[in-house]
């Protein structure tokens, strides 16, 4: 994408509050399937606020935990 760099990601923790924002606010929200399998592998997400300066991606696993 010409907006986010994919090909190198950061690894970033975020407390709860803030991922609850992420959601709540969330500006681009999108799902992400695993390439040889109909799983969902986690989301893309950011909020208005933050989608000049990056975009999340939460794994199924962290959401499952959280939720």
């Amino acid at each position: 994408s010409s907006l986010y760099d994919m090909d190198d990601p950061i690894e970033q923790n975020i407390d709860l509050r803030s991922f609850c924002n992420l959601i709540i606010h969330s500006f681009i929200f999108a799902f992400q399937g695993y390439l040889d399998d109909d799983g969902l592998a986690g989301v893309f997400v950011t909020s208005e606020y933050e989608s000049e300066k990056s975009l999340f991606f939460i794994a199924t696993v962290t959401l499952v935990e959280v939720f």
